[in-house]
Order: structure tokens, then sequence, then C-alpha cells
């Protein structure tokens, strides 16, 4: 355990020192404050470039801007940023392969399960805090211009999207384990991220695939129960557990 919260220190104080922590906080809190207020100057953007719009016979209708707009803006936003964190992350075990660091670490009596799940718990922990800023700082502002009581399952949204993060996570450092590069780490992602969302369009499976927690507007409008997404979120938690207990396993007998 001493082992497991020494080297949970070592890989938080690594983030900061390279900045990756302060740039993906600053992310956080971008989406947070552009998303409603994205919302919020969508018609006068429509106002400025309605006039040329005329001119070719485009007409442009009055927009209602709601709590909505921003919300859907949000986890538009969200999902890049998802993207964003798995390719900035995408190197954190295999940039210890290039530079011979694991051994090191291994000769000075190191476990190699507490190498490999710090790495996940600090993935883990900075994806937990940046979900927290940004809804709360989005939540906040759209408060402040609408009225938010028409969203419905709000809190449930965000956990659906939050644990379709955390899956990925795990996918990210299992694919770790036996890549050796940064590309061929965010292949695997891109490659089971795929699988589940085209697996998606068929009826048999649709309502267990872990993309299915990509259904924010069907939430937040309540247009589908909570009660339909509990079969994807119970498949996508056992398998964030069978990633990474199968991640750390191999990893014990992985050469290095």
């Amino acid at each position: 355990m001493r082992q497991l919260r020494a080297m949970m220190k070592k890989e938080l104080f690594e983030q900061l020192k390279t900045h990756r922590l302060v740039v993906m906080l600053l992310l956080f809190t971008l989406v947070g404050v552009l998303s409603p207020a994205f919302a919020k100057m969508t018609p006068w953007l429509l106002d400025l470039v309605s006039g040329d719009m005329a001119e070719t016979g485009i007409q442009i209708g009055n927009l209602e801007v709601t709590s909505l707009s921003s919300w859907t803006q949000y986890y538009k936003n969200m999902q890049i940023i998802l993207f964003v964190f798995l390719i900035l992350y995408g190197g954190i075990l295999t940039s210890e392969y290039q530079h011979g660091t694991l051994i090191i670490l291994l000769s000075k009596g190191l476990k190699r399960h507490n190498i490999l799940l710090p790495k996940y718990f600090a993935l883990l922990l900075i994806w937990t805090f940046g979900c927290l800023i940004s809804f709360g700082i989005t939540f906040a502002y759209t408060v402040y211009f609408w009225d938010n009581s028409i969203i419905q399952n709000l809190a449930f949204s965000l956990l659906a999207f939050y644990l379709l993060g955390v899956w990925m996570i795990s996918v990210l450092v299992g694919a770790s384990v036996f890549c050796r590069s940064v590309s061929a780490v965010l292949l695997v992602c891109a490659a089971c991220f795929g699988i589940s969302y085209f697996a998606g369009f068929f009826p048999a499976v649709s309502d267990y695939v872990p993309t299915l927690l990509l259904g924010q507007m069907d939430l937040l409008t309540g247009t589908t129960d909570c009660s339909h997404f509990l079969p994807a979120i119970v498949i996508t938690v056992l398998l964030t557990v069978f990633n990474v207990a199968a991640a750390v396993l191999c990893f014990r007998k992985t050469s290095i």
C-alpha cells in the first residue's frame, strides 16, 4: 500500500511537471465557460451573418436559445475533450518503455501492479476532477442565464458520460501494456470505441454497448428513461474492471 501511495504521488507530480495536468484542467475549465457562452452568443452570431445569407436567398429564422442549448454544446465539447485526453495521455506507459525507466523501478523492488495501477488511478483522478470542474462551471452559468428546471436527468447524464470516459481510460492503460508506441495505443482505443459504436446499430446488442452512454440528449429531454441505460452502465463497469485486471495480470508476465 505504501508503494501504491508513493507511486500515485510520483504520477501526479510528473503530470504537473510536464504541464499535462495544467493543460487538461485548463481545457476542462474552458469547456465549462465556453459551452454556455457559445449558446448565449449563437443568436448574435446568426444576426451578424443573416444579412449576407439573405443576399444568397437563405433566410435565417429566429433561434430560441434555452438551457438545453447550453448542455447540448457542453456534451459536444466534452466528446472532443475525451479524445484530447486520450491523445495527451497515450504515452503514459509507452514513454517508460522507450526511456527504460521501468527497469530502474523494478530493480528498486517495486511490484509491477504498483507501477501500473497508479497510472490508471492518476488518470482516473484527473478525469474525475476535470469532469466536476467543467460540469460545475457550465451548471452555474446555465442557471444564471436560463431556466435550468426544464432539463431532466442532469446528474445521470453526467454519470453516463463520465463512465464512458472511465472505460476508455481502462482501454488506454490496457493497450499500453502491449503496445510500445503512442500511435498503436491510440489505434487500439479508436478500434474499441469504433467497435462499440457500430455494434450499437444492431438491435440485439444496442442496449448493452458502452457508447450508448453518449445519449445525453435523450436523457436531458426526458425522451428516454434512465433505466434504459442501466444495462449499458453495468456492461461498461464490468468491461472497465476486466480491462484493468487483465492489464495488471498481463503486465506481470510482459517482458520489459
